[in-house]
């Protein structure tokens, strides 16, 4: 292979160019930063919405609770069997650009206890946001129970009727919330029976344990969760449920595909010294800087087409555009078919390969570092005779 020399001109060129690779990567992630700006616009306008409808809801806890003379609770029963059955009602509010998900639980739910005596006996319902209790009723062996709210304790509680007494205590209460976000049971009693149902078929399943039963489609989803004696073995309550949200990506695959800046710049600056080579034709350094925009360009497309689009349209729109613009360019500042055509191949190529890495997620990171390393080497073999038989290398 013939030695290559490099002037002084060259080396100005050389260093010129890895100046514009480091504005190209500033500027990219500049765009970075409106991404991450579009991020909390979208939060703020969830938590104004949520906040006037509902958070995230969850039944935490039903018991029985023996009070003091001043009102305090002296001692919890938990029951022996709790069985709740949901209906999630979703609906999607839309402010300017963004969709919010909430939705409207339907609960129809049973208890039942041991015989708890005493005088001040309370049925106490532990409910996660009380704004967002559209209704609550209950009866308990056929007497109706009347629930307030209590502020200072942040629970719905009824007073049991006197009447009632030996034999097991049968609650059954209906209940409606709004909420956003998650919706879950907790499981207090001895045996547990949840079932719930919704007409969403994206549902993300949160809490300690999967469903025992479920089934999704595209636009329903039903599970159902079995769970016995969850207090005497862990002391605690725990939360079981679903959470309703609309997939909301494409900041979050803007930002990945940001993270790859690195190597489709190191691609594409390579493609433009290759299309140099081939046309023999040298590109002004300001030529450089029009075609380094591109890159730019595409990035901030991608973010603001996305939104209205979706990622994989936008993404596919503005790698055509910014394909097309460099290809035209460089067809005419080259005047060379042939240095069209690789860098041409070349975006279309590095356009897939971002794509595919982007849509690998647990391979995405060693997929990327396989790329660089074979470019590293591709420009091993390129420079490893630069210089090689001048007086100042051999010195």
């Amino acid at each position: 292979m013939k030695a290559i020399n490099i002037n002084d001109k060259q080396k100005n060129k050389f260093i010129i160019l890895i100046a514009l690779f480091i504005i190209q990567f500033v500027f990219i992630y500049a765009v970075d930063f409106f991404c991450w700006n579009r991020i909390a616009s979208y939060e703020l306008v969830k938590t104004e919405i949520c906040s006037k409808w509902g958070n995230n809801q969850a039944i935490n806890d039903v018991y029985i609770a023996i009070a003091n003379t001043d009102g305090k609770i002296e001692k919890k029963y938990f029951p022996k069997m709790l069985n709740a059955k949901s209906e999630l009602i979703p609906e999607v509010r839309h402010r300017g650009i963004y969709n919010i998900a909430v939705f409207t639980a339907n609960v129809s739910a049973s208890a039942t206890f041991e015989p708890v005596n005493g005088e001040k006996r309370k049925l106490i319902i532990e409910i996660s946001d009380a704004n967002g209790t559209a209704s609550l009723s209950g009866r308990m062996n056929n007497r109706e129970l009347k629930f307030s709210y209590d502020a200072e304790h942040k629970y719905f509680v009824s007073d049991i009727p006197a009447e009632i007494g030996a034999g097991d205590m049968n609650a059954n209460f209906d209940i409606v919330l709004r909420g956003s976000g998650s919706f879950s049971f907790g499981a207090s009693g001895e045996k547990n029976s949840f079932k719930m149902h919704s007409k969403w078929g994206n549902p993300k399943f949160i809490g300690y344990r999967l469903p025992d039963t479920y089934k999704i489609d595209e636009k329903n989803f039903t599970a159902e969760w079995n769970i016995d004696n969850i207090n005497k073995i862990s002391g605690l309550s725990e939360n079981v449920g679903t959470e309703i949200l609309v997939a909301f990506d494409s900041y979050a695959k803007v930002d990945r595909a940001i993270g790859y800046s690195f190597l489709f710049l190191m691609i594409f600056m390579a493609t433009l010294i290759a299309g140099e080579w081939v046309s023999k034709n040298k590109l002004h350094i300001l030529q450089y800087a029009v075609a380094s925009c591109t890159p730019v360009i595409f990035y901030l497309l991608l973010l603001s087409t996305s939104e209205f689009l979706g990622f994989e349209a936008g993404f596919i729109l503005c790698a055509t555009i910014a394909t097309s613009m460099i290809s035209i360019y460089t067809l005419i500042a080259f005047r060379s078919g042939k240095s069209m055509l690789i860098i041409l191949l070349s975006n279309i190529l590095s356009y897939i390969l971002m794509y595919v890495i982007l849509n690998m997620q647990i391979y995405a990171l060693i997929a990327g570092s396989l790329v660089i390393t074979a470019g590293l080497a591709i420009a091993m073999c390129a420079t490893a005779k630069i210089n090689r038989n001048t007086p100042e290398a051999t010195a």
